[in-house]
């Protein structure tokens, strides 16, 4: 049998059932499409915050600790207006404070170092090893403990872990590490002088420094100068023993 064509009334109620559903979908694909920008909007301004929050960091320096002065050390170097020296209470390789030389201009062709002069007392006549830990941070040119023998005006030998046998200075960045210099003290030696420096820009700290005898199995690290080659010094001999030598004074 053949389909009977719908009333106008069945017509009506096909239609009055249908739109509930139609609405229904409708509004379901709204609030999920609601739902999603609301969720693209939150990581959105979330990226939004971290973005903002690296790129203060990144232009936000931060100031580095004051040095404060260095007892029984005095300033020497080619550039001293170029650095800043003292203690530095917030960097210690142990104890409470350590020396430190850090570079305020962008370039600097020269260095900057402290130091400390004393008679040569029980070490004459011997091989003497000076020891010290040396820290650094973003050192252009060279950093460096140093260890110098002087009969009255005259240097005699010499280390500084640069220049003479072999470079052993520190560059770049680098953790705490204990460095040797080892030198001959003749008998007619009249002062003993050490220190740290720096070469370039970057910062070095320094501390906890020892002197000891050792015997002549253990090789010598520095250049002696023989004496047609001696270079007058203008330093006379401060105290009669090292001094404060963990900077903890």
């Amino acid at each position: 049998m053949g389909h009977r064509p719908q009333t106008r009334k069945q017509a009506w109620i096909l239609h009055k059932h249908r739109t509930p559903f139609i609405n229904y979908t409708t509004t379901a694909m709204n609030n999920t499409n609601t739902r999603s920008t609301l969720h693209l909007g939150n990581a959105m301004a979330v990226l939004l915050g971290v973005a903002i929050l690296l790129l203060h960091t990144s232009c936000t320096k931060q100031a580095p600790a004051p040095l404060g002065p260095i007892d029984d050390w005095r300033v020497v170097g080619s550039q001293n207006s170029s650095y800043e020296f003292g203690i530095d209470k917030s960097v210690a390789q142990e104890g409470k404070a350590s020396a430190s030389i850090r570079s305020i201009k962008d370039t600097i062709n020269g260095f900057g170092a402290f130091m400390q002069t004393c008679q040569p007392g029980q070490y004459l006549g011997h091989r003497v090893r000076m020891t010290g830990f040396v820290k650094t941070t973003n050192v252009s040119g060279y950093a460096s403990q140093w260890f110098r023998v002087d009969c009255d005006t005259v240097m005699v030998s010499f280390d500084n872990m640069h220049d003479g046998g072999s470079d052993r200075s520190i560059k770049g960045t680098s953790d705490w590490a204990r460095y040797a210099i080892v030198l001959d003290v003749p008998p007619n030696a009249t002062s003993l002088s050490y220190g740290a420096l720096l070469s370039g820009t970057g910062q070095i700290w320094f501390d906890n420094v020892a002197f000891e005898i050792v015997d002549t199995t253990v090789s010598t690290t520095g250049i002696f100068i023989p004496s047609h080659e001696q270079h007058v010094r203008k330093e006379n001999s401060a105290f009669t023993r090292p001094l404060n030598l963990d900077f903890e004074k």
